[in-house]
This record gives structure tokens, sequence and C-alpha cells, in this order.
């Protein structure tokens, strides 16, 4: 019993210090591949991107189709996004360096001679609506109100800091960078002296930018819309926007450039939140050698050399592998109290059951023999038909 004793200690330590998981990750048969050019790049521009990555992809082994779809991604959506969804062949048809791991890293390391533009192959989550890839899912708040200007410091340096680690790689914003904005000042004082509401203003410029339904109208027997918008030539420009007049309390048409004017900034394509703090999306996945319980403790270890008022929360795959990793203490205990009171009620009887769960522990520790490769002959069998007159039928062995 002490040496017994002694092995349940020493494998409870092994426990212990043995990496987490969750879920390996599978080859599911497809992957996805992110396009992403520079914010101010434009759609012609990134459908040439595109274009270059179809090609690449379509020569590599192991890839039966592709679909792209631009102004779209996971990351976001604009002229400078695309998405592939790249489907692989049968199993059985692919090579020893063709199954899914290794066809993303020879895209990531191929496709990383491209200047013009950021292309990030991945593989899909193990659980479905679990994320948008593999790896963890974690959420940078802003809980202190420092703004969004210090959230971006924030994220900066924990990309920095994870980029140095030996852990995790691969670390990347689920997102859009800052883009080219204009922005619109309006002189309140100004407006405020010629009867300009800002709702007039907003009412202008979002009819002669965008459009505006007015009616209906019958046409030769069929119903056509009546939509106002500004001219093609007088919406090309920042500046366009200074021409169109607003109506004032008055009713009269008063220049926009009499009471605003406009500049252009760099500013957040996307504004996130997550449990109503500002947030900021970042994924990544553990380095080869290491799990993913390893990468969501070193993504804690980073986080919390951040400055105050900046906290974090996970998501998505690594949330339930941080709520099982918990509970699973809980979950071990009540299966072996189950078969504990199974085999009480089937021996009726409390000390067998107690000497058969005490085996368990050495059954972590065994191991079973390799099995041998079954084999097959068969011994000659005479040329002549067998008929049950003849005798015993020929003998067949193994």
């Amino acid at each position: 019993m002490i040496v017994y004793a002694m092995l349940v200690a020493a494998i409870g330590w092994a426990f212990v210090r043995l990496p987490g998981g969750f879920l390996p990750v599978d080859d599911q048969g497809f992957i996805t591949t992110d396009v992403q050019t520079p914010p101010e790049a434009s759609f012609n521009r990134t459908l040439d991107v595109v274009k270059s990555v179809e090609t690449f992809l379509m020569q590599r082994p192991g890839i039966d189709t592709v679909t792209f779809l631009t102004g779209f991604s996971f990351l976001g959506q604009g002229p400078n996004a695309a998405q592939a969804f790249v489907t692989l062949k049968d199993w059985s048809e692919r090579g020893a360096n063709d199954s899914a791991e290794r066809i993303v890293a020879d895209i990531n390391k191929r496709m990383a001679a491209l200047k013009d533009a950021k292309i990030s192959a991945l593989q899909p989550p193990p659980i479905d609506n679990l994320g948008n890839s593999s790896g963890f899912s974690f959420r940078l708040q802003d809980r202190g109100q420092r703004g969004y200007a210090e959230l971006m410091k924030a994220k900066d340096q924990l990309i920095e800091a994870a980029s140095r680690s030996r852990v995790v790689h691969e670390v990347y914003v689920e997102g859009l960078p800052p883009a080219p904005q204009v922005e619109l000042m309006v002189d309140r004082e100004k407006a405020a002296a010629l009867g300009v509401t800002f709702e007039e203003i907003n009412h202008t410029i979002s009819t002669n930018l965008g459009s505006a339904y007015i009616n209906d109208f019958p046409n030769r027997g069929r119903m056509q819309r009546v939509v106002v918008q500004a001219e093609h030539a007088a919406r090309m420009q920042a500046e366009d926007i200074l021409g169109y007049n607003v109506r004032n309390s008055a009713g009269r048409l008063v220049p926009l450039s009499s009471v605003a004017t406009v500049k252009w900034t760099i500013g957040p394509t996307q504004i996130v939140g997550f449990n109503y703090y500002p947030s900021v999306r970042i994924s990544g996945s553990a380095r080869p050698g290491f799990s993913s319980g390893d990468a969501i403790a070193e993504m804690e270890r980073l986080a919390a050399q951040l400055p105050r008022g900046f906290a974090y929360e996970w998501t998505g795959q690594s949330l339930q592998e941080k709520l099982s990793g918990a509970q699973a203490p809980l979950l071990l205990a009540l299966s072996v109290l189950l078969v504990f009171l199974v085999l009480a009620a089937l021996y009726e009887s409390w000390s067998i059951p107690l000497s058969v769960l005490l085996t368990i522990p050495l059954g972590i520790l065994g191991r079973s023999p390799p099995q041998p490769r079954a084999t097959w002959r068969t011994t000659s069998i005479s040329r002549s038909p067998w008929s049950p007159s003849s005798g015993s039928p020929p003998r067949m062995e193994s």
C-alpha cells in the first residue's frame, strides 16, 4: 500500500504538470484564406491580388476548388477585403504533403512574399460556430475608459510581446486596420445663426451621397420608383460635399461651405464591443510542441503586463476550454462515484468495488504490448473439383 500510495502521488503530480488541451485540429477537407490589402486600396487593386492568390491556389497539389468572395471576409467588409473558401481533394487523392495543415503552412509561407496584401490561410475550428478559425479567441477590453488611442497602444504592446513568445505565434487582430476618413467639421455658432440644424445637414449629405426614395409613378403600365441622388461628378471628391445646399428654418438654401469644413484623418474602420466594453479581437495559435492550454496561459500572462484599466475575456472555443477544464475534476469524481455504486449493486459488497477501483492508477500507467500484424496464407489446393463423395473439403489455415 505504501508503494501504491507513492504511485498515486506520482500520477497526480504528473497529471497536474501535463499540458492541457481541448480538441485536436482535424483535417475537415476545406480551409479558408483571408486577403487584406492596404486600407486605402481600391477594389481593382484588391481584385488583382485576388487573381494572383487564386492562380497559386489552383496550382497547389491537394486543392480541388476555390471560391472567392470580394468585399467580404471574416475580418470585415470593404473594398480592401476578400475571402476564399478552399475545398481540398478527397483524402484518398492527396499525398503525405497535402494535408490541410501542410497546405495552410505552404500558403502562408509562399504568400508572405506578396508585398501588396496580407494573406492568411486558416483551418476551420473543430466545433462549428465557435469562432472562424482554429486557435484561441482573445478579447482585449478597455474597462477603465482609457479611450480608443490607449486601447490601440495596449493592443500593439500585447501583440509585440506575443511575437517574442516561444509559446504562441501567428497572433493577429481579427479586423480591418484604421483607414483614411473624411471628417466634417460643423461650426455650431454659424449654423445656429443661419438657422441650419444638424438634422438637415445629415439629411442633405445622406440624400446626395447615398439616395432617398420619393415615390412611385405609373409608366406604360409599370410602377417605377423615383430616387433622388447627386450626379456622379458631384460626389467624387470630399470637397464636393461643401457644394451642397442646406435648407434653413426660413426655407432658404444655404451653402454647406458657409457652416462646415472637411479634412482627411485616420480613424477606426470597426468599432468592436464585447460585454459592453470597447474591445479588440485577437486570435492566434500555439507553437508546435505546445498545447492550446499553454497558449491560453501564455496570453493571460502577457495580458497581466498591460497598464491598469485593461482586462481580457475568452470567447468561442477558448471559453469552452476554460469552462471544461474547471469542470474536469468534478466530472471525474462523479464518474468514479457512479462506477463504484454500480459495482456495489452488482457484487452486493462495498469492499470488492473498492478493490476494483484501486486498479485505475495502474491502468493509467500500463500500456498494452504491440499486437502482431495478421498474415494470411493458404495451402495448395488440388485442381480437381471437390464433391461430398470425395471426403473432407480442402483445408485452409492462417
